[in-house]
């Protein structure tokens, strides 16, 4: 084979080629195209899902500016915190009572300062609550008689609250409850105070010192003529003595003692409740009372007469009683007037010296007139109704009264008629 045929041989071979080729890209044109569009779309996907290259540095950044922001507002939180968390300075607590009796409660209210404290909750607690419990809410309870101490707590801060809590007393016994004495002599008290577990110590005070004194151990000791009351006293609950200095009281008494051991020691004396009227004008309400409470029965003498009250006749002894009474004499016939028409405080009992009627008479405000009440025995007087009473040897006649009431009526229409005839005729006697 010669050279001109490898060369032709060549060229065709490459012609060949060409076409093949050509026409294999011809076949498979479609395809690409179709793959060129597919891998543009998951292209413009891709860069709609991650940024590209281009904005990267930006995505980088935003991240790092949040992260930035979060890291502030932590910072800013915590100061917050800080400045939120405001501590309690101070415990406020509104008066309440120092004593609690057993059984009963009290109530105690806490507030913590400032108003905006962070933890302001108020707690409570009993340093015995053998002594007083204390609930939440701060009432306070007594259990037995002693001290205790309310602890009060907000935050840090504590305060203490003490309370003494006591038995309630129910009595004060005094060994007398009225006494008449004369100037210059003393009397020691004993008292008893129940039940035991409750406050024994007692108080003394006059109310009347210029009349009466009393020392601190209960030695009363008469000063002058008048009236005094002592109260004693243990703080929780009183009683009281009425107390009448008399010259002329008929007892044996001790001399003024002063507050000593030998005062103390002194006996009890049996005084007899005689007055005079000068001295005791009028038993008062407290007397009164102290006659109604012990049952004991009081004389107060007076001008011709004597009036007795009996504590157990006083039903009422509100009502003063004035003793000061005025006999008015006019031979058999004695006039009076009892507790100047006031209520009286009972039955009381009125002896009069030298009494020779036997008819007694009570003055009615109403008709006017006397009205018989009695025909007993005139010395001694059972009275219990007050007013003007009358005391005759012989009873009012009503007849003879009307009598005389008509005859003085008839005497001056007789008088008038003269004076009528006289005042008509008189013209014709001087004619």
């Amino acid at each position: 084979m010669t050279w001109d045929k490898v060369m032709k041989l060549r060229n065709r071979i490459r012609i060949f080629a060409v076409i093949f080729i050509l026409a294999l890209g011809m076949e498979y044109l479609p395809m690409a195209v179709y793959a060129a569009e597919v891998t543009a779309e998951e292209s413009d996907m891709a860069n709609d899902a991650e940024p590209d290259m281009d904005e990267t540095p930006e995505t980088d950044n935003a991240s790092e500016t949040a992260n930035a922001s979060e890291t502030d507002k932590e910072d800013k939180t915590d100061v917050h915190d800080m400045e939120q968390n405001i501590p309690v300075t101070d415990i406020e607590i509104s008066d309440h009572e120092e004593e609690v009796e057993v059984g009963k409660t009290i109530n105690l209210t806490a507030t913590a300062l400032p108003a905006n404290a962070t933890e302001s909750t108020i707690t409570f607690r009993s340093s015995d609550i053998n002594i007083a419990t204390v609930t939440s809410g701060g009432e306070v309870k007594g259990i037995s008689k002693g001290y205790v101490t309310i602890y009060v707590s907000a935050g840090s801060v504590i305060k203490e609250v003490s309370l003494t809590v006591k038995v309630k007393t129910t009595g004060i016994n005094i060994n007398k409850e009225y006494l008449v004495m004369k100037p210059g002599t003393a009397f020691k008290l004993s008292v008893s105070v129940f039940p035991a577990e409750a406050e024994q110590a007692v108080s003394y005070k006059s109310t009347n010192t210029s009349v009466a004194a009393v020392s601190g151990s209960g030695v009363v000791t008469a000063k002058q003529t008048g009236s005094a009351t002592i109260i004693v006293s243990n703080g929780d609950l009183s009683g009281a003595v009425s107390v009448i200095v008399n010259r002329d009281t008929e007892s044996s008494v001790a001399e003024p003692a002063a507050d000593s051991t030998e005062a103390e020691n002194t006996s009890e004396q049996i005084f007899d409740e005689n007055t005079d009227v000068s001295e005791t004008p009028v038993i008062s309400e407290q007397m009164l009372y102290e006659l109604y409470a012990a049952g004991r029965s009081m004389k107060v003498t007076g001008d011709g007469y004597s009036i007795i009250i009996d504590g157990k006749k006083i039903v009422n002894y509100k009502n003063e009683l004035n003793t000061d009474i005025e006999l008015e004499r006019a031979g058999d016939c004695i006039k009076f007037n009892l507790n100047d028409g006031e209520y009286l405080c009972g039955e009381v009992t009125l002896h009069i010296d030298d009494v020779k009627g036997k008819y007694l008479y009570l003055y009615n405000n109403v008709k006017h007139k006397y009205e018989l009440v009695s025909t007993e025995d005139m010395s001694g007087l059972n009275l219990s109704t007050p007013g003007k009473y009358m005391i005759t040897a012989k009873p009012i006649r009503e007849g003879n009264a009307a009598v005389r009431y008509i005859l003085i009526a008839g005497g001056i229409g007789i008088i008038a008629g003269i004076a009528v005839y006289v005042a008509v005729k008189r013209r014709y006697w001087f004619w």
